[in-house]
């Protein structure tokens, strides 16, 4: 399981849509963790607080 303040990096992204940003080899912060998942900081650039959710299956410890 992540904790708050880990670097992970998206390993596959089982929710794309079509058209839309996969996210897939990015690398951000673990700002919120669940057993299901996590919300992710950073991945719109270092000082973004923009925050996306990835099930934990996806993520990967960076």
């Amino acid at each position: 399981m992540f904790k708050r303040n880990d670097t992970v990096r998206i390993a596959q992204n089982l929710f794309h849509e079509e058209g839309s940003r996969s996210f897939v080899g990015e690398t951000g912060t673990v700002n919120t963790a669940k057993p299901d998942g996590v919300t992710i900081a950073g991945l719109d650039g270092p000082d973004s607080t923009q925050t996306y959710w990835f099930s934990s299956d996806e993520v990967e410890k960076a």
